[in-house]
C-alpha cells in the first residue's frame, strides 16, 4: 500500500513538473489552421489531422513530427470542394473513418483515413455533426443544418 501511494505522488509531481516546464514547437510553418482533430486511440497511433485555410487536410502519423497532405481542393473556391469542418469517427481505431464537412453543406466519409471520400445521405446543409458514442452499434450521428437557411437540428 504505502508503495502505491510513493508511485502515486511520484507520478503527481512528474506531471505537474512537465506541464509547469512545458515548451510550445511550432509543428506546421507557412499553415493556417482552422480545425484539428486528434485519433481517439492517440496514444496507439499518434495521429493528428489539420483543416487549414487553404482546403487543405493534412495528417500526421507521428504525433506531429512528419505531415502529408491527405485531401487538397482542387478548386478552394468551389464549396462543393472547399470543407469547413472534419471530424473522426469514435471507431477511428477500426473503422479509420473521417468526415468532411463541405461549405455547400454535403458529407463525405473517408473509410481509408482520408484518402477518398464517399458522399454520405445527410440533410441539406449540414454544418456541423457528431457521432453517437455508441456509433459502432448504434449507427448514430446528430447533425446541425443552416448552411442555406434556418439552423435545425
Amino acid at each position: 500500500m504505502k508503495i502505491t501511494v510513493k508511485i502515486a505522488l511520484a507520478l503527481v509531481i512528474l506531471f505537474l513538473h512537465c506541464r509547469l516546464l512545458a515548451q510550445w514547437t511550432p509543428v506546421l510553418d507557412n499553415v493556417t489552421p482552422v480545425d484539428i482533430e486528434i485519433s481517439p486511440d492517440y496514444l496507439m497511433d499518434q495521429t493528428v489531422y489539420i483543416l487549414d485555410d487553404e482546403e487543405k487536410i493534412w495528417i500526421s502519423e507521428t504525433g506531429g513530427s512528419v505531415w502529408t497532405t491527405v485531401y487538397d481542393a482542387d478548386n478552394p473556391s468551389d464549396p462543393s470542394q472547399a470543407v469547413q469542418e472534419i471530424v473522426l469517427s469514435p471507431n477511428f481505431k477500426t473503422d479509420n473513418a473521417i468526415v468532411r464537412i463541405h461549405k455547400d453543406g454535403t458529407m463525405k466519409i473517408s473509410p481509408d483515413r482520408g484518402q477518398h471520400g464517399l458522399t454520405i445521405p445527410a440533410p441539406e446543409g449540414v454544418t456541423d455533426i457528431v457521432f453517437s458514442p455508441l456509433f459502432a452499434d448504434d449507427y448514430t450521428m446528430h447533425c446541425i443544418t443552416g448552411a442555406f437557411g434556418p439552423v435545425k437540428f
